[in-house]
């Protein structure tokens, strides 16, 4: 069965045309580490700031996590599709938006009623 998961476009680290590059959030047990997940199967999210990655059931991640200055794997796991979302659970994806509820509030500006003012009788004009 297909599932998904909600994550931030900020963790995505890198995009190719067949896949994308996800650091894992810095609050799991898992924090530094990144993957790579089918390009096909990264959907928008429940808001703009969210993306959706669909997996199925028996997924496994290989988690690599790599040097910075030689790019060279330090450390590799592979985890099941329950243990990831566990470990993506530690993030905070704010609820979508309400198609109908505007995203901003319209607020009307009070009516001024004009006063009506004597002119003072230096600033008339004598024809």
């Amino acid at each position: 069965m297909w599932k998904s998961l909600q994550i931030n476009k900020n963790m995505i680290d890198q995009e190719t045309a067949k896949a994308v590059l996800v650091k894992m959030p810095s609050k799991s047990k898992y924090a530094g580490f990144k993957f790579w997940h089918p390009k096909k199967l990264v959907h928008d999210g429940v808001n703009r700031a969210a993306k959706s990655l669909s997996y199925k059931d028996d997924w496994v991640f290989k988690l690599t996590r790599t040097s910075d200055k030689t790019f060279k794997v330090l450390a590799a796991v592979e985890i099941s599709a329950n243990e990831m979302a566990k470990a993506m659970s530690a993030l905070e994806i704010a609820a979508p938006l309400d198609k109908n509820e505007p995203r901003f509030e319209t607020i009307e500006p009070k009516k001024i009623k004009p006063e009506q003012n004597e002119v003072d009788e230096c600033l008339k004009v004598n024809d």
